[in-house]
């Protein structure tokens, strides 16, 4: 049984949720597929965390390895590199029981970024860098204030930004330069109405914000709530989507708050050009922090309109999932063993 450490969860993101339209509210899904996923071999042991597809390679975050970021080809799944090495030197990190890893695109390049707590770092390594066996430094460093705990982080109107609470948001940079290291510069560059409403902080917490390349448009989900929200660029409300079928209201009132009574549906969101997927655990608050998860997982595919596309039934629990459009599948995480998981899935139909 896997032991998940959620440092992400302890400063979540939060935004405020209301618009003036009315939510759409959705009680079931126009389709539902089951789908039938077979382990994927590679060519030495991986304890993945979590993965990321970027063109042709498989990015992981290693648990099992001195180097934690393990970089495969996806196309042949041989060993492209491995670097982030455990360690006190330089281009190297204090060990940790968990990392975090994502991808932004800046301008016309994309960049891993690499998550340090103990340092409280955000590094930054342009993916054509990667390539490189000899890359030991990140191509640029951010630092932040101890004081807080980085969830996620978006390119957006030509700044870097960043944010964990009402009480911090951070504008970055408008552009990487010549420099090596950049730190947080101000705060409440968002406006704070935008970033949270007081009366109802934990209605409203997100466990995960995405963006969507062509347009900018914001997409933020709420675990607790089986919710997802849309904004523009400017982080203005759009659309307010309310998921109720299978739901169970959280229970906010029990004391250390969310309680086991309270359950985690929406973790992860992945987006294409048309559609926006969402991991659906459906785990109580135990079973999402310790493992051990028996009830199978979903995704959710809907389109930028809100509108319900499919329900995908997977035949095992997982906590993580990536695309793979190229080769049309969706590579998942598998729960109880960490195993990685290929399900066929043909994007076109959808």
């Amino acid at each position: 049984m896997k032991t998940r450490i959620l440092i992400l969860l302890l400063f979540p993101i939060v935004f405020l949720v209301g618009s003036n339209k009315t939510p759409r509210i959705i009680t079931s899904f126009p389709t539902t597929v089951a789908l039938k996923g077979t382990s994927l071999e590679w060519p030495r042991t991986i304890c993945p965390y979590s993965i990321d597809i970027v063109d042709s390679l498989l990015i992981l975050i290693d648990q099992c390895n001195e180097k934690k970021i393990t970089v495969f080809n996806n196309n042949t799944r041989k060993l492209v590199n491995s670097f982030a090495t455990i360690g006190e030197g330089p281009g190297e990190y204090p060990e940790v029981p968990v990392y975090n890893q994502q991808v932004v695109t800046i301008g016309k390049d994309k960049y891993l970024v690499f998550h340090d707590y103990v340092n409280c770092q955000l590094c930054f390594y342009n993916v054509k860098t990667i390539l490189n066996e000899t890359v030991r430094s990140a191509s640029f460093k951010v630092n932040y204030p101890k004081t807080i705990q980085v969830q996620s982080i978006l390119y957006v109107n030509s700044s870097l930004l960043y944010g964990t609470s009402c009480e911090a948001a951070g504008k970055i940079f408008t552009s990487p330069a010549s420099t090596t290291e950049y730190n947080w510069i101000q705060p409440h560059v968002i406006p704070k109405d935008i970033l949270c409403n007081e009366d109802n902080r934990k209605m409203v917490d997100f466990e995960c914000i995405t963006i969507k390349p062509d347009n900018g448009s914001i997409i933020g989900v709420q675990r607790f709530l089986k919710t997802f929200n849309i904004y523009d660029s400017n982080f203005s409300p759009v659309m307010k989507v309310l998921v109720r079928d299978s739901f169970q209201r959280p229970d906010f009132s029990a004391p250390g708050w969310p309680s086991d009574r309270t359950r985690n549906y929406y973790t992860i969101c992945k987006l294409t050009k048309e559609n926006l997927f969402l991991l659906n655990q459906n785990q109580s608050q135990k079973e999402y922090a310790h493992g051990g998860n028996s009830t199978k997982s979903e995704i959710h595919i809907f389109d930028y309109q809100g509108n319900p596309k499919a329900k995908l039934e997977l035949d095992r629990s997982v906590f993580y999932f990536t695309l793979d459009p190229i080769h049309n599948a969706i590579i998942c995480l598998a729960e109880d063993d960490e195993t990685m998981i290929k399900y066929p899935f043909d994007f076109k139909d959808f």
